[in-house]
């Protein structure tokens, strides 16, 4: 799968290259080149697959030629170590309750998930790798418990303004 950036002035690139570099050089976003379409049978059995099976059918296509098969599912596994349950909102609405992972907010999930692709990569690429968030808000906290127990090669750094967030968000930073 490759990524283009929503400016359209940078080449395109594989997973992994979107993954560490995080933004294109064009200032831009980086954007799939297709959505993959998951199959009808799939979608009609989802009740029988289990929350990691789903993410790997899921995430699988966006990852492929960047990840060993393996390691990809060690990674979904790791990432996805809380339950994400599946809610009735009404009698005919159903809604994934995606705050009860570490941080009790919806960016866990993803940023996980992105902390371990990183580790994979920088273990071997690089002595140290440097993540730069700004935030001002969940997404920090999130983002620093995802990479809290990464074994030396992933540094952190969080700049968020200073007064700016609810004590929760602070005592989370």
């Amino acid at each position: 799968m490759q990524y283009y950036s929503t400016n359209r002035q940078s080449p395109a690139v594989d997973f992994k290259e979107a993954a560490i570099t995080g933004l294109p050089p064009d200032g831009g976003l980086y954007f799939p080149e297709e959505i993959p379409a998951l199959s009808e049978d799939f979608i009609a059995n989802l009740d029988q697959y289990s929350t990691e099976e789903l993410a790997y059918e899921v995430l699988s296509p966006y990852v492929k030629g960047s990840i060993p098969v393996s390691e990809l599912v060690a990674i979904i596994i790791e990432s996805i170590d809380y339950k994400i349950p599946l809610v009735k909102a009404t009698k005919d609405i159903s809604v994934l309750e995606l705050f009860h992972g570490p941080t009790l907010t919806s960016k866990d999930l993803g940023a996980r998930f992105a902390g371990r692709c990183l580790e994979y990569f920088a273990t071997q690429m690089y002595d140290k790798a440097v993540v730069l968030v700004a935030t001002s808000g969940d997404e920090g906290g999130a983002i620093a418990n995802s990479f809290f127990e990464i074994e030396g090669c992933v540094a952190v750094v969080i700049l968020y303004p200073a007064d700016k967030l609810n004590i929760i968000q602070e005592k989370e930073l």
